[in-house]
């Protein structure tokens, strides 16, 4: 499956192994996707009533408990998907290119508010979890609108992906980050 949305909260390092609290832990992506939501969404809850159903016949135990789905609808019809990949089953790193399909240098480090378009997969849980319910696992992402400490750009392996305008490390086009009052520290 694809979709194609813009990065929210926090965003690991697409080569480094990912810390929480200086530990190891899953690469995890939050995607807020406004277009052809429908279609996802039924898509989604086929896939999540499924692994559910197969967790229950495969857990040994009827497992009844369940995560929650990895997505979240809002009021104003939008859904943000969550994604991870676990390093410990060789899921991380994946391939993260630019919008020319070249590997994104490990300089950059991507922050919220890039956009891009992410290749996944449905991954069921394990029936000896304590309780059922499905990942959605990145399998290679294209950034089309980088967002980076500095600014925003908006300009192999097999990919799912074909070269779109947008973003190019070849031919940058930075543009000064938009600052918020909020954002601003005040020295007291």
């Amino acid at each position: 499956m694809e979709l194609t949305g813009t990065v929210e909260g926090f965003v690991h390092h697409h080569l480094n192994q990912p810390t929480f609290r200086q530990q190891p832990c899953d690469y995890t992506i939050k995607v807020r996707v406004t277009e052809n939501v429908e279609a996802l969404l039924d898509k989604f809850q086929d896939d999540y009533d499924n692994g559910i159903n197969w967790y229950r016949n495969n857990s040994g135990q009827g497992g009844t408990a369940t995560f929650n789905p990895p997505w979240i609808t809002h009021e104003d019809g939008s859904i943000t998907v969550r994604l991870c990949a676990k390093p410990q089953y060789k899921e991380h790193p994946f391939p993260v290119m630019d919008s020319e399909l070249k590997p994104l240098d490990k300089e950059i480090d991507m922050r919220e508010g890039s956009e891009v378009n992410v290749h996944f997969e449905t991954k069921v849980f394990s029936p000896k979890t304590i309780k059922g319910g499905i990942r959605f696992k990145p399998t290679a992402m294209q950034v089309t609108k980088l967002v980076t400490y500095q600014g925003t750009d908006s300009g192999t392996k097999d990919t799912p992906f074909k070269k779109v305008k947008g973003f190019s490390q070849s031919k940058p086009a930075v543009q000064p980050v938009e600052t918020k009052a909020e954002d601003v520290d005040i020295d007291f």
